[in-house]
């Protein structure tokens, strides 16, 4: 399967490169994330910078935050749209909703999604995907990881694996970078300076 997935490319010509001139600040850290586990990747990101901030007083604004969503992960990286669509993403990744506790039915990684008392919240107030995003994080999807479940959604509701390929890629988390692979956008960002993190 890895072989086809690298036959049939995984968006390496059309890549937005853009992000690396944003690895510029002072502190520079990679999160490589393979498995969803709860969201992990986004308490360490989380964490570092408010650990950071309390004990040496940084600003979100002293970090390059990266995080590379690759494997199993990529589901984080879908918007509400996706997975109120495709139920095979609630089942395979056994995540509930924040706040029925239910099989999730949109992405409950984002703080848009999560209110405070939420019993089931995986976030914290200021750790979602989105707000992440919002304070700076560059977010790297594996493209290989991204085909990949494609496929997994197309076989489960019997559509065209191409079309909803497309359909993945136009329904990503805002502010998602899609690499060619995981591999490449953690080894780049370790390459502009990044420390690296293994963080599932």
């Amino acid at each position: 399967e890895h072989a086809a997935l690298i036959r049939e490319g995984a968006g390496a010509a059309d890549a937005d490169m853009s992000w690396v001139p944003r690895i510029s600040a002072p502190r520079r850290v990679v999160f490589d994330c393979a498995e969803i586990e709860e969201g992990v990747a986004l308490h360490h990101a989380r964490i570092t910078l408010a650990n950071y901030a309390e004990i040496e007083k940084t600003t979100d604004a002293d970090w390059s935050v990266v995080l590379t969503i690759r494997h199993a992960a990529v589901p984080m990286l879908a918007n509400d749209v996706l997975w109120g669509k495709y139920a095979h993403l609630g089942k395979s990744t056994r995540l509930r909703d924040p706040a029925t506790g239910k099989r999730a039915a949109r992405n409950p990684f984002l703080n848009a999604n999560v209110r405070e008392g939420d019993r089931y919240a995986l976030t914290w107030p200021d750790g979602g995907l989105d707000t992440l995003v919002e304070r700076g994080a560059i977010v790297l999807a594996c493209g290989m990881a991204l085909r990949r479940l494609a496929r997994e959604l197309a076989e489960d509701t019997k559509q065209e694996p191409k079309a909803v390929h497309q359909e993945v890629l136009a329904n990503l988390v805002p502010g998602v970078y899609v690499m060619p692979s995981g591999i490449f956008a953690t080894v780049r960002a370790e390459e502009a300076g990044c420390r690296l993190f293994k963080s599932s």
